[in-house]
């Protein structure tokens, strides 16, 4: 009998890797340092201009009337180039989207879209070492760019992204510290303005939402986690293993990677090397098992209280993780399905512009030219050589 998930609105991105680490470990016998070169500024505008020119704008006929052109936006909203996930995920929810489109029509404002994305970039050496944005942050901004340009050619208003930034609070379960990513939104806002997109991209932190409405939040937190509490000591519901296992690649295991690196640098033939690698397992599941209970609680505790729809009742619900009703944008290109904060961004030699894992990066560094901006520490992108 097939499971039913009464929360399938707790999503989360299933980790892109394997357990094979033998071509980092042969990686390392050979390895050299990654070839680099430093550039004084990245040009936006040569950017912008050139991904447009690339970009094919799919024509229309011009809508005679508002419903029209509600069906007309709907339908460039769910184009395969500028929708992640199956076609039908935005029809099943249809009517309500049109109503949305429309009223914003009505009231000649520009159609919004509420994105929970973009939590920010702590250190992770399997995903990535840069804690600002890079290119990935760039590409994935120009995109809103073109999706909202490719409304205007029929409506002038175009779209309003507005970015539910939850890096805040993500951070004290996933481990860090949340003073840590309060830099990230400061970054994003530049490139945004350097896109000329400031006024299309909004950023508000889910925080700041919450703290609005504190003393609801607590109570409805505290029902909700007894609620999750039992099924969390059901041992029939996969879906716990499911979430914990995802999470395994963000929570802050930063004592084990340091371990894991005295446990090989250093080793002592006394230890007893296969308690000692089961004990780093068990550390690192436990840490991500905090990491999913808190996190499955908190999302149930906003949904319950309805946080987003009753603060952004006219707007498209939007999701970094397709599902059905909700609108979910490629978020780099369509050949790329890890987002840019979880990866580093790669200019490949068609052009192209994947978010990868860094981790990848060092399996095979001979592939890679690493470019830094003037008076940065880490690569703003690699470059896939020739």
């Amino acid at each position: 009998m097939t499971e039913t998930n009464e929360f399938n609105y707790v999503s989360y991105s299933t980790p892109r890797l394997t357990s094979d680490i033998q071509p980092l470990i042969d990686s390392t016998f050979t390895w050299q340092p990654i070839k680099a070169e430093v550039i004084s500024e990245f040009d936006f505008s040569t950017w912008s201009s050139q991904q447009r020119e690339q970009h094919h704008f799919l024509d229309f006929p011009f809508p005679k009337d508002t419903a029209e052109l509600a069906k007309t936006i709907f339908d460039i909203l769910n184009l395969d180039i500028y929708r992640n996930g199956p076609n039908d995920n935005l029809k099943e929810n249809i009517n309500e989207i049109l109503d949305t489109i429309e009223q914003n029509i009505i009231a000649n404002k520009a159609i919004p879209i509420i994105l929970p994305a973009y939590p920010g970039r702590a250190l992770n050496l399997l995903q990535r070492t840069r804690p600002e944005p890079d290119l990935g942050e760039v590409a994935s901004f120009t995109r809103f760019a073109l999706l909202t340009e490719h409304v205007e050619k029929y409506y002038d208003n175009g779209l309003k992204f507005i970015i539910i930034l939850d890096g805040r609070a993500y951070s004290p379960f996933y481990g860090y510290t949340p003073e840590s990513v309060r830099l990230y939104p400061r970054d994003l806002k530049k490139i945004a303005k350097k896109l000329d997109m400031e006024t299309k991209i909004e950023f508000v932190d889910i925080q700041d939402l919450v703290d609005e409405r504190i003393d609801e939040y607590n109570l409805i937190y505290s029902e909700a986690e007894k609620e999750i509490e039992s099924k969390w000591n059901d041992p029939t519901y996969t879906f716990k293993e499911e979430l914990i296992h995802s999470m395994k690649m963000g929570s802050n295991v930063a004592p084990i990677n340091a371990a894991a690196m005295k446990f090989t640098k250093y080793y002592n033939s006394d230890d007893d090397t296969l308690a000692q690698v089961d004990q780093m397992r068990q550390a690192v599941t436990a840490r991500s098992e905090y990491t999913a209970f808190k996190y499955m609680v908190f999302l149930v505790t906003i949904t319950k209280m309805t946080l987003l729809k009753s603060k952004f009742s006219n707007a498209i619900r939007g999701t970094v993780h397709p599902k059905k009703g909700q609108y979910s944008p490629h978020l780099v290109n369509q050949f790329t399905s890890i987002v840019p904060w979880h990866g580093i961004a790669v200019l490949r030699n068609n052009g192209r512009v994947d978010s990868i894992y860094e981790s990848f990066i060092l399996e095979q560094p001979h592939k890679y030219t690493a470019v830094y901006l003037e008076n940065e520490y880490t690569p703003f992108y690699y470059r896939e050589n020739d």
